[in-house]
């Protein structure tokens, strides 16, 4: 089965294909839901307990303290104008972007 299509100058994608993908984007979400739940529960009794880590035949969970990052002030540097001295640019591979609409 073809995926996608053009007809026309136009994309065309099989109904079915694109309702599968929106059923498993909804799903998705609900899970990505339900592990945010879930690890916040985690990391308030480990912390609560002192509990640092736990493990059984499924999971390993890990408790990660809080820590400091460094980071560059780019502001600064832009002020001081050294900022496009210290600039890297990386390619970036092109890519689709789907929003559902419902």
């Amino acid at each position: 089965m073809e995926l996608v299509r053009i007809e026309n100058g136009s994309i065309v994608v099989a109904e079915d294909v694109l309702e599968k993908f929106h059923d498993f984007q909804v799903v998705k979400a609900r899970m990505e839901m339900e592990e945010k739940k879930l690890k916040e529960s985690l990391l308030k009794a480990m912390e609560e307990n002192g509990i640092k880590s736990f493990e059984n035949d499924f999971v390993k969970i890990t408790y990660k303290a809080p820590t400091v990052r460094s980071s560059v002030d780019t502001q600064a540097l832009k002020e001081q104008g050294l900022y496009d001295s210290f600039v890297k640019e990386s390619p970036v591979k092109s890519s689709v972007v789907i929003t559902w609409r419902d």
